[in-house]
């Protein structure tokens, strides 16, 4: 079983917990290293092959918290991260050729999480498993922001763009930027026209 989230050792220490003297270089390196994986906006977990937590940065345990609440085993961990470190291990133990990556999608009631977890090789060592969490929702908006620059399109399609690339309907598309269903019909032609001439142009 996979224990709850919370970080147990800083991150600093999984890159070399043997230091324990730092140059004012490493000492630098190390807070940039720390500062780095608290400030991504996916969630970053590690854990032992066995499935002890060795650490969470603080957007994994806030992604989990969004899980939790219907996809919880009794240890707190949310049920489908879970299956996917399992699947990981197992893969290890009874393949010819261990899957170096799994992934799998968790949908709850207002969330969708793309889960990727792989093998965080150490020497000397047994590995650690390292799950990366992704909102769904989140990259298709960034993406949508970078598609908006790409096809050149004006405010207001980016905006209709920005809601279409996440699932919304024409017609929640219409109710929540208080415009007519035809409005956003006309938008949305006019957006995938851009689309057709930039890959075109490319």
């Amino acid at each position: 079983m996979l224990t709850q989230l919370s970080p147990v050792i800083h991150p600093a220490a999984l890159a070399n917990r043997a230091v324990t003297r730092h140059s004012p270089v490493q000492s630098e390196q190390h807070v940039l290293f720390q500062t780095a994986i608290e400030s991504l906006t996916d969630g970053v977990l590690i854990f032992t092959e066995g499935g002890a937590q060795v650490y969470a940065n603080h957007r994994a345990r806030q992604l989990s918290t969004q899980l939790s609440a219907s996809q919880t085993c009794p240890d707190g961990m949310p049920k489908a991260i879970e299956q996917v470190c399992q699947t990981l291990v197992q893969s290890r133990s009874s393949a010819a050729s261990p899957a170096v990556v799994i992934e799998a999608e968790i949908r709850a009631k207002d969330s969708r999480l793309w889960v990727q977890a792989s093998w965080l090789e150490r020497q000397g060592s047994e590995p650690y498993l390292l799950v990366m969490l992704k909102d769904c929702q989140r990259l298709l908006q960034n993406l949508a922001v970078t598609e908006a620059s790409r096809y050149k399109l004006t405010p207001r399609e980016a905006q209709i763009w920005q809601l279409r690339r996440v699932g919304s309907t024409y017609q929640e598309i219409a109710q929540q930027l208080y415009i007519s269903l035809e409005t956003v019909r006309k938008h949305l032609k006019s957006i995938y026209a851009k689309q057709r001439v930039w890959s075109l142009d490319e």
